[in-house]
C-alpha cells in the first residue's frame, strides 16, 4: 500500500489483507501473484484509493476556523484596549476627584483660617457697638444707625460661625448632643424669632404646629442651624407672598415621623439647578434676580440633617416657590450619641463657646510690660490684665483664667503674696502661675516656688520664649487633666496625681455632692455650684481645668462609677441601679456604661461572676 507501507504483505489461505485507521489522503494498492513453486511475476495490478477527511478537517473548515481565530484575536485586543481605556478613565476620575477633594479641603482650611482671624476683630466691633447702643446719651437717629450696623455685624458673625460649623461637619468632628424635650415648643419658639425678624410688610410669616406635645430626642444646636439656613433663605428670596414654617407628625409604614416643612412663594429653583443645590459652593445660575452667598448654607443643612439621621427633600417651581422637608424619626433614641438633660444644652454650649480660647491673666504695674505681653499672646489666647497683685487676685477669682503671668515687685500686693493667696483659694488653686522677675537669685526663686509658682521667667525675656513657656505649661496641665479623665474609674489612683491637696479636697466635695443628689435626674451644675458656694462659671472652669471634662460629662461619669459600685455589691438588678443613679433611659445607660467600661452592664455583671 503506497502511502502507508513500502513493504509487501504475503497473503495466505484467507486471501485477505486489512488496513485500519487510514489517515485522509491518496493511496495506491498494488497486487502481484505467482503460481505455487514459481517465481514472482513482474506484472503488478494497481488501484488508487482516496480517503476524504471529515468535514471539520476540510479545506473550507480550516479557512473558517482561521478566520474565527483571527476575529477572536481582534476582539481580545479590542477588549483589552477598552479595559485599559476604562481603567485609565477611572484612574483619571479618581485623581480628578482627589484633586477636587484636596482643593475643597484647601478652600475650607482657608475659610476656617480667615474665619478664626475674623472672630477677634468681630468681637472688638460688637463689644463697643453694644456699649454705644446702650448709651442713653446718643440720639434716636444715631441709635437707628447703630442698630443697623449691629444687625450687619451680627449677620457677619453668623456667617463666620457657619463656616466653622461647616468645617466641623465635613471633618466628621461634629457629635450630636441630644436631649428629650418638647419639639413642638422648640420649633414654635424658633419660628417666632423669625416672625419678629421679618420686617417686610409684603411678606407674611406663618407658623403651623400641632397643639399636642411631641416628646422626642433632638440636638437643639443642629436643628437651629438647619432652621436658620432654611428660614433665612426663604425670607431672603421672597419679595412678597408667604413664608411658612410647619411641623407635623404622622405614621408611614408603621414608622412614626416628625416632619419640619419650610415653604415660601419666592423665586423658586429651576429644574436644572434643583439636583445640585446641596452641593458645596454651588449657586443657582438664575440671572433674573441677584444672588449672594457662600454656597455652603444648604450643603451645611444637608450635612446636619444626615448627622441627625434625618432625610431632607426639596420641591420647587420657578416663580412659584420652594418647599424643604426635613423628616425626623420620632422614636429615635440615638443610643450612640451624647445625651443631655433639658436645661443642660444651653449651659454647656455657652460655656464651650465662651471658653474656646484659653484665658491668660497678666498682672504688672508697668503698662508697657502689660502691652508687650498682651501683644505676644493675644493672637492665641484671650488676655485680661490687672495693675497690681490685689486687683490680680480679685480678677482671677472672678474670671478663673487658665494661667496667670505676674510680676513680683508690685504695689498693694506683690506677686509672691498674690501667688500664695491664689493657691490657698479653692476657686483658683488649680491655676498655673508664671512669675516675672528681674531677680535671679536662688533665694528669690525658692520663695516663689514655696508660694506655689509653677515657673519663673527672668527679665528681660523674648516674646517667643514667653509663648513657648505658656504653651508648654498649658499643654502639661491638659495632659494631667486628660490623665485624670482616663483614670476616672479608679478614685484612689486619681488622687495620686500631682494636684494640690486643696484640689483633691475640692474633688472629694464635688463627688460627695453629686452622690448625695445622684437619684435626681435633673441634677445640673447650677445646683452643685449652689451646694459648693461657688458661681456657675467658676465651678465649670474649675472642673474643666482639673479633669478636662465638662461639668455634665463629670456628673455622668460619677453616675456610672456609682452604678459600677452598686453592680459589684450584687444587691440590685440593672433596672434598679439605673434609677438609683438618676438615669431613666436604658439605652442611654447602656451606652454611658459601655463608653466607661468597654462593655454593657449585663456583660460586666457576667464578668464579675466569672461566667
Amino acid at each position: 500500500m503506497e502511502g502507508l507501507e513500502d513493504g509487501w504483505f504475503l497473503i495466505h489461505k484467507d486471501k485477505q489483507v486489512t488496513f485500519r485507521n487510514l489517515k485522509p489522503g491518496n493511496y495506491t494498492f498494488n497486487l502481484k501473484s505467482r503460481l505455487h513453486n514459481t517465481d514472482w511475476s513482474g506484472h503488478v495490478t494497481s488501484m488508487n484509493i482516496k480517503i476524504d477527511p471529515p468535514w471539520w478537517l476540510s479545506f473550507w473548515a480550516k479557512i473558517v476556523l482561521l478566520i474565527m481565530v483571527f476575529l477572536m484575536i481582534i476582539i481580545v485586543i479590542r477588549v483589552y484596549k477598552y479595559k485599559l481605556k476604562i481603567e485609565n478613565s477611572l484612574e483619571l476620575a479618581k485623581m480628578s476627584n482627589k484633586r477636587e477633594h484636596e482643593l475643597n479641603e484647601e478652600k475650607i482650611k482657608f475659610f476656617t483660617n480667615i474665619t478664626h482671624e475674623l472672630r477677634t476683630p468681630m468681637t472688638l466691633i460688637l463689644g463697643p457697638l453694644e456699649d454705644l447702643i446702650s448709651d442713653p446719651s446718643i440720639t434716636r437717629d444715631q441709635s437707628k444707625k447703630l442698630a443697623s450696623i449691629h444687625r450687619v455685624a451680627n449677620r457677619l458673625l453668623y456667617l463666620i460661625n457657619q463656616i466653622l460649623e461647616f468645617r466641623k461637619s465635613t471633618n466628621k468632628n461634629r457629635k450630636l448632643r441630644v436631649l428629650k424635650d418638647d419639639f413642638v415648643k422648640y420649633i414654635n419658639d424658633t419660628g417666632r424669632k423669625y416672625s419678629e425678624f421679618n420686617q417686610s410688610k409684603k411678606v407674611e410669616f406663618k407658623i403651623s404646629v400641632p397643639d399636642a406635645k411631641i416628646e422626642m430626642f433632638y440636638d437643639p444646636e443642629v436643628v437651629t442651624i438647619i432652621l436658620d439656613n432654611l428660614l433665612s433663605n426663604a425670607l431672603k428670596y421672597t419679595r412678597e407672598g408667604v413664608v411658612k414654617l410647619k411641623l407635623k407628625n404622622y405614621i408611614e409604614k408603621n414608622i412614626d415621623y416628625t416632619e419640619v416643612i419650610v415653604s415660601d412663594t419666592g423665586y423658586g429653583i429651576s429644574e436644572n439647578d434643583l439636583p445640585h443645590i446641596f452641593d458645596r459652593y454651588y449657586q443657582a445660575k438664575n440671572t433674573s434676580y441677584p444672588v449672594s452667598g457662600t454656597g455652603i448654607g444648604l450643603a451645611l443643612v444637608k450635612n446636619m440633617a444626615e448627622l441627625h439621621n434625618a432625610e431632607i427633600t426639596v420641591e420647587s417651581q420657578p416663580n412659584k416657590g420652594t418647599t424643604f422637608r426635613v423628616k425626623f424619626l420620632t422614636n429615635n433614641s440615638y443610643p450612640e450619641e451624647i445625651h443631655i438633660h433639658p436645661g443642660e444644652a444651653e449651659t454647656d454650649n455657652n460655656e464651650t463657646e465662651n471658653n474656646s480660647k484659653k484665658v491668660v491673666l497678666v498682672v504688672d504695674d508697668n503698662q508697657e510690660i502689660i502691652d508687650y505681653v498682651k501683644d505676644c499672646l493675644m493672637a492665641t489666647y484671650k488676655v485680661i490684665t490687672a495693675e497690681n497683685g490685689q486687683v490680680g487676685y480679685e480678677r482671677a477669682c472672678e474670671q478663673i483664667p487658665d494661667l496667670v503671668i505676674s510680676d513680683i515687685m508690685m504695689p498693694v500686693m506683690d506677686g509672691v503674696k498674690m501667688c500664695k493667696a491664689l493657691k490657698e483659694d479653692v476657686r483658683t488653686s488649680h491655676i498655673p502661675i508664671v512669675l516675672l522677675t528681674a531677680k535671679d537669685t536662688l533665694q528669690d526663686k525658692s520663695e516663689g516656688y514655696d508660694a506655689g509658682a509653677d515657673s519663673y521667667l527672668t527679665k528681660p525675656f523674648s516674646g517667643n520664649l514667653l509663648k513657648s513657656r505658656v504653651k508648654n505649661i498649658l499643654e502639661a496641665r491638659k495632659k494631667l487633666s486628660a490623665s485624670y479623665s482616663s483614670k476616672f474609674k479608679d478614685k484612689q489612683e486619681l488622687f495620686n496625681e500631682s494636684i494640690s491637696q486643696l484640689d483633691k479636697e475640692f474633688l472629694e466635695k464635688l463627688d460627695n455632692v453629686i452622690e448625695k443628689y445622684i437619684e435626681n435626674e435633673s441634677l445640673n451644675i447650677s445646683q452643685i455650684a449652689s451646694e459648693l458656694n461657688m458661681s456657675h462659671s467658676t465651678l465649670y472652669r474649675k472642673i474643666k481645668a482639673l479633669t478636662d471634662l465638662t461639668a455634665n460629662e463629670y456628673i455622668r461619669k460619677v453616675r456610672i462609677r456609682v452604678a459600677e459600685q452598686l453592680l459589684i455589691t450584687n444587691q440590685y438588678n440593672i433596672s434598679e441601679i439605673m434609677y438609683k443613679i438618676g438615669i431613666n433611659s436604658s439605652s442611654y445607660f447602656r451606652k454611658c456604661f459601655k463608653d466607661e467600661y468597654g462593655m454593657n452592664p449585663s456583660e460586666y455583671l457576667h464578668k464579675l461572676k466569672g461566667e
